[in-house]
């Protein structure tokens, strides 16, 4: 019964990041990401590591997807690796460009 209702919650999970790499609609990405979180939080999956950033150190269950960059580790995001790495976020003005020439 146990294996049956985790099977059942990885693939509700693995479902909702389809869902959520296809989606434009903000709104609808916020209960994708909520609905996740309901999944998580019902402690039928493992956790089976944490986030090797720093920072965020979250749990990382059985079934989510995740970043993993060579032998550096796992990251729960996106975000989390360009974080460990040191990238930051700009926005380019007006008088900023950029020539690819």
């Amino acid at each position: 019964m146990v294996s049956q209702t985790r099977r059942k919650a990885r693939n509700d999970l693995n479902e909702l990041y389809r869902k959520m790499e296809l989606e434009k609609d903000p709104r609808n990405i916020a209960f994708l990401r909520a609905e996740v979180r309901r999944i998580k939080k019902q402690k039928i999956l493992r956790k089976v590591n944490c986030c090797d950033n720093e920072k965020c150190q979250e749990a990382i269950y059985e079934g989510q997807q995740v970043i993993k960059v060579g032998s550096d580790g796992i990251y729960c995001n996106m975000r989390c690796w360009a974080e460990s790495i040191g990238a930051i976020t700009i926005e380019m003005g007006e008088e900023q460009t950029c020539s690819s020439r």
